[in-house]
């Protein structure tokens, strides 16, 4: 999967793999640019450091999807068959059926075979005239 800003490609990842490679680290989210790095492995050290680096991606991520406490949260989430628990697995799973995206910036997620470009997702240029994206709309609000 390849995280986004806008049309920028600023890292690749897989969390199934434990792997994230930074491909241009001034276009990181503030909120982790100076927490993550290219994972390795190839000593003890730099095997606690990736595995921080993930688990801060991790988190990331988790804090991008709508925010249960919300008005109608419970309503979109049940409507969508999505859990309302709060672990942090289940949170990422939402946002990445969602693209990771948010009104409040331009960061999203795709996947590498992936052709679409922010104009086609950017949810400040939609019209909101479908049911399903209003609910996807309130969905990947940031909390």
């Amino acid at each position: 999967m390849v995280l986004m800003n806008g049309d920028r490609r600023v890292a690749v990842f897989s969390l199934e793999d434990a792997y994230i490679e930074i491909l241009d680290e001034k276009f990181l989210p503030l909120s982790i640019k100076d927490a993550i790095k290219t994972t390795t492995y190839a000593s003890p050290e730099q095997l606690k450091e990736s595995m921080r680096t993930i688990d801060k991606f991790k988190d990331f991520l988790s804090g991008r999807v709508l925010n249960i406490a919300r008005e109608h949260a419970k309503e979109i989430l049940n409507s969508l068959s999505f859990s309302q628990s709060s672990k942090t697995s289940e949170r990422i799973a939402i946002v990445l059926a969602c693209s990771g995206l948010s009104m409040t910036d331009n960061f999203w997620i795709k996947g590498d075979d992936d052709t679409r470009t922010f104009a086609d997702v950017n949810l400040r240029n939609k019209r909101l005239g479908d049911d399903f994206d209003i609910i996807r709309l309130k969905l990947v609000q940031a909390a």
